[in-house]
């Protein structure tokens, strides 16, 4: 059990290092996928709630050290779709099926990306930040809650192929 989660972390590092490899590509990828999102809706399905937080709120914290935006935007963004998406899943999707896990990527996409735009309008209009969201940045909108049910089908497939405590008993 202790080795799982050292690989886990060293998992959850690896995206961590893939997200900034992505949001700094000038290729067709660059800023359209959100790797982190699709790590924490995942782990919401899978591990405890503090290792969510905890991931959520390191995760953020090392984003916003690279970000040009005011400090913890990232981080509060990730930290209450975290507390979102452990609200969805303990009251309407209480299992790791296909359709739940393409729902709760798709409501964590779409309240991520208008928390954390609701977010930099605040600190642009308190004088914060001189960065304010233009209407084609909200097309990206699109691309990344896309990207993230893509990825959602991808990570559905993975760990159901790589672990047996999601495979109904009564099939094998």
């Amino acid at each position: 059990m202790k080795s799982e989660k050292i690989w886990l972390v060293v998992l959850l590092i690896s995206a961590i290092l893939a997200q900034f490899a992505l949001e700094n590509s000038f290729s067709f990828l660059g800023g359209k996928i959100n790797l982190i999102l699709v790590a924490l809706v995942v782990l919401i399905n899978l591990m405890d709630f503090s290792f969510v937080i905890i991931f959520a709120v390191i995760a953020g914290l090392i984003l916003d050290i690279y970000s040009g935006l005011p400090f913890g935007l990232i981080s509060l963004s990730l930290f209450l779709t975290a507390l979102l998406g452990e609200l969805l899943f303990v009251n309407f999707f209480t299992n790791f099926s296909f359709y739940s896990l393409l729902i709760m990527g798709f409501l964590a996409a779409v309240f991520y990306h208008l928390l954390f735009s609701l977010l930099v309008v605040g600190s642009y209009f308190v004088g914060l930040s001189d960065f304010l969201p233009k209407l084609t940045d909200f097309y990206g909108l699109l691309w990344q809650v896309l990207s993230a049910e893509v990825l959602m089908v991808l990570a559905y497939y993975l760990v159901n192929m790589l672990s047996k405590r999601f495979k109904p008993i009564f099939l094998r």
